[in-house]
């Protein structure tokens, strides 16, 4: 744990939730759950969430690699299911879900804000997100997973399912779960 020097509070994220800590000269430190729990939600195609959807996976995705979202042809987005997980008002988190037939989906572009990554919030997107397809009728899920996102996936219960490929210029790996029984 992190040394807070005594008197003073500072504010943690842990599995997705807000925890204040502070250190008192009595009785140490003390913990408190602040009630401001993580919403996901899905996004309209073209609403003004979806333009900040946009921005998030463009910095996260593909800015680093040299690439811009906005050089892609947008538009066959429109019959996907876009979701966001939300702090508050702001976007923290985001996931696309693409329709693949035979109840299925291809999970895609999904990106959490780089504050936001390994507190627990992408479990939370991810496992929310699954549950709303599952409402949809949706049985399984399959997606292509960055090299080093391979692990994260694999926790959630995704198996990877053959040899690497290249995509976007990096590593990636064909995964898939199934959500219910078929």
């Amino acid at each position: 744990m992190e040394f807070i020097p005594t008197g003073s509070k500072k504010l943690l994220r842990v599995a997705g939730m807000e925890v204040t800590v502070w250190r008192s000269e009595s009785s140490g430190y003390v913990f408190c759950y602040n009630p401001r729990p993580m919403q996901v939600r899905p996004i309209a195609y073209d609403a003004p969430e979806y333009r900040e959807e946009l921005a998030l996976r463009n910095r996260m995705l593909r800015i680093p690699l040299g690439l811009d979202l906005f050089d892609e042809d947008l538009e066959v987005e429109r019959g996907q299911w876009h979701f966001g997980l939300f702090d508050g008002d702001v976007l923290v988190g985001c996931v696309v879900a693409a329709p693949s037939g035979d109840k299925g989906v291809q999970i895609r572009q999904m990106a959490i804000d780089s504050d936001s990554q390994r507190t627990g919030r992408g479990r939370t997107l991810l496992e929310s997100v699954e549950q709303m397809l599952i409402d949809r009728g949706v049985r399984h899920v399959v997606l292509h997973a960055r090299d080093e996102a391979v692990g994260f996936y694999q926790k959630l219960g995704y198996t990877v399912v053959g040899e690497g490929f290249v995509e976007v210029g990096i590593l990636h790996h064909h995964m898939k779960k199934q959500l219910c029984r078929p």
